[in-house]
């Protein structure tokens, strides 16, 4: 397992963050490729996370003030 980064972007609708966040590789095991593991590091730390278990939702609320919102073109929503 090494470290690295990965670029996201968290959206709905029109509301879009990028996000670099610290993420996890795990080595390949014989044929298998490997694959990233995504943590709480770099989201919860930046959102307010409720999770709606009854309705199956994940809810976020940006609490960074030094998150800035990007445009995503209609392609993407």
């Amino acid at each position: 397992m090494w470290g690295s980064e990965c670029d996201i972007i968290i959206a709905r609708g029109a509301e879009a963050y990028r996000l670099t966040v610290p993420m996890q590789v795990v080595g390949p095991d014989g044929d298998d490729p490997p694959f990233p593991l995504l943590g709480r590091n770099g989201v919860f730390d930046r959102f307010d996370v409720t999770f709606r278990e009854r309705r199956l939702r994940v809810e976020l609320a940006a609490k960074d003030p030094t998150l800035r919102r990007v445009h995503l073109s209609k392609a993407l929503r």
